[in-house]
């Protein structure tokens, strides 16, 4: 990936909060950075805090809500916005995101280093709103982790039998339904996250779908918000290459 994209409740919350421990009094000031004001009360985020330590004063204020699956997740890293899981694949992450797009490229959940990194998203989108283009990027690992084995959807018949998959964030549930995948290069900008008009936003719609490999009869209108999955590809360009998968959001 190029530096400057970089590449209902889930049944249960994802088990990678054991090793939370001393690390949640450092983690939980940092919530109220990233998250801002929103609607939920304080005591959302007290749940946080070890035993007997008391709400810090930048916490006295309303937060969004936070949805339960998440909250030990917040505590181990609040750069954790969300996890994606796409069905007959190894695909089924945490989501991260940092001030750039290079923080996690190397740094797992854990924010250890990590040749493999982790499933990040484009350091422009605001986590909590379900924005026009929101865009996740992963590394190709070889042995099919990270965004590896989204090149299964160049096969025609994985893409007929898998044309969904499941995106949570913070607050809410997604349905993605697939309408377009392709090889492409760095210099195409399908990472755009900023439209000034919804014409604009349709002709960047119309654009993506025309690269597809496999055509949708997907309805497609301004007020959709899509999600963008991107890693590399050596098909066209062993250093620049990029593979891409985008898909409509439908909240749950």
């Amino acid at each position: 990936m190029r530096s400057g994209e970089a590449g209902a409740d889930r049944a249960a919350a994802p088990d990678i909060t054991d090793s939370v421990g001393a690390e949640r009094a450092a983690a939980v000031p940092d919530i109220a950075e990233r998250l801002g004001a929103g609607r939920a009360a304080s005591s959302d985020i007290a749940g946080m805090l070890p035993a007997g330590a008391s709400l810090p004063s930048q916490l006295q204020l309303p937060f969004p809500v936070i949805r339960d699956s998440f909250r030990g997740l917040l505590a181990l890293n609040p750069d954790i916005v969300g996890w994606v899981k796409v069905g007959d694949t190894s695909i089924d992450y945490p989501v991260l995101q940092a001030a750039d797009n290079e923080y996690y490229l190397h740094r797992s959940y854990k924010r250890e280093e990590s040749d493999a990194g982790s499933i990040f998203m484009d350091f422009r989108n605001k986590p909590l709103e379900a924005e026009r283009n929101t865009i996740l990027y992963g590394h190709r690992m070889k042995n099919g982790t990270m965004f590896g084995d989204l090149k299964k959807y160049m096969e025609r018949d994985f893409f007929e039998k898998h044309r969904t998959f499941r995106y949570d964030t913070l607050s809410a549930s997604y349905d993605v339904d697939i309408f377009s995948v392709y090889t492409t290069t760095a210099d195409v900008n399908y990472i755009e996250t900023e439209f000034a008009d919804a014409a604009e936003f349709t002709l960047f719609l119309q654009q993506i779908r025309e690269r597809s490999l496999y055509k949708t009869d997907m309805e497609h209108g301004a007020g959709d918000r899509i999600i963008t999955l991107s890693t590399c590809d050596y098909t066209l360009d062993p250093k620049a290459g990029r593979l891409v998968v985008h898909g409509k959001l439908t909240r749950r």
